[in-house]
């Protein structure tokens, strides 16, 4: 009489093509990812800025180094025209208002960016830039090289755009991120 060996449960056929979409799809993830990290650094650029304003509205003194040199001159400014007009709240909240366009114009660059529009990448650089060229000038060394450093933070996100889009082209029947996440 035979005995019959147990047969070991079939394994699935290896699928290249699977493998294949599979690594396109963490390329494409990775890509997107990289490219958003980018971009959110313009969302805290405008909240620094926004709680510079804030803190300097109150008479904190200090103010985050990252934020924006644009708005806390306007506020430095505000502040003192204030004075001469009598502690005038009315002119410090117009300050407050008009660093608040600055503040919005880079939530506007942070928000484009992270959809992948190179214009917002590209013009929130340049105006970050001179932002920090205003902080050489004001020779506050500190916040020039935070500057400098959001700005190669904000350039690996364009990066990260760039190549996104070229892979995207090398590879038209790769699933974008957003149907990913399905």
């Amino acid at each position: 009489m035979e005995t019959q060996q147990p047969q070991a449960p079939q394994q699935p056929a290896f699928d290249a093509a699977l493998a294949v979409e599979m690594e396109r799809r963490t390329i494409l993830a990775n890509l997107t990812r990289a490219m958003k990290n980018g971009a959110s650094n313009f969302y805290w650029i405008a909240a620094l800025s926004v709680v510079n304003s804030v803190v300097n509205i109150f008479g904190g003194g200090i103010f985050f180094v990252m934020g924006l040199g644009i708005t806390l001159f306007i506020d430095v400014i505000a502040g003192g025209v204030a004075q001469e007009f009598g502690g005038s709240p009315i002119i410090i909240v117009m300050g407050l208002l008009f660093s608040l366009v600055f503040d919005a114009i880079f939530v506007t660059f942070g928000y484009f960016a992270g959809k992948g529009h190179r214009w917002a990448f590209i013009a929130g650089m340049v105006l970050y830039g001179l932002d920090a060229v205003l902080m050489l000038v004001s020779q506050d060394w500190l916040a020039f090289g935070f500057h400098l450093f959001f700005l190669y933070g904000v350039w690996q996100g364009f990066s990260a755009l760039g190549k996104l889009k070229a892979f995207e082209a090398a590879n038209p029947m790769a699933v974008p991120p957003a149907e990913m996440m399905r």
